[in-house]
């Protein structure tokens, strides 16, 4: 939000309470989607993650620049918060995306 807090989706600003509700719930779903398939193996990712992120997004007219914004902020926070041996296990997996 601080980046992009005049950004518009096609209900509101990024800024109004339900659009940020609704967006930090998204973002939170597709880490646990994203550990999940780090999980399992990484056609998991390339298959069903990336054509599921491309649906959603899509319909909801989200801009390319939000989704880059977004994938390079949770590549720091994986980086950030795991020790180096649980990272280097889910960073393969991130790259992918």
């Amino acid at each position: 939000m601080e980046i992009y807090a005049i950004y518009r989706f096609y209900i509101g600003l990024l800024s109004d309470s339900a659009v940020k509700s609704s967006s930090i719930q998204d973002v939170k779903m597709f880490q646990v989607y994203l550990w999940v398939c780090g999980l399992e193996e990484i056609s998991a990712i390339q298959q069903e993650s990336f054509r599921l992120s491309v649906m959603l997004y899509l319909t909801l007219k989200v801009q390319c620049k939000l989704i880059r914004q977004m994938l390079h902020l949770l590549g720091q926070e994986i980086r950030d918060r795991l020790i180096p041996k649980q990272a280097d296990t889910l960073i393969p997996y991130f790259q992918v995306l």
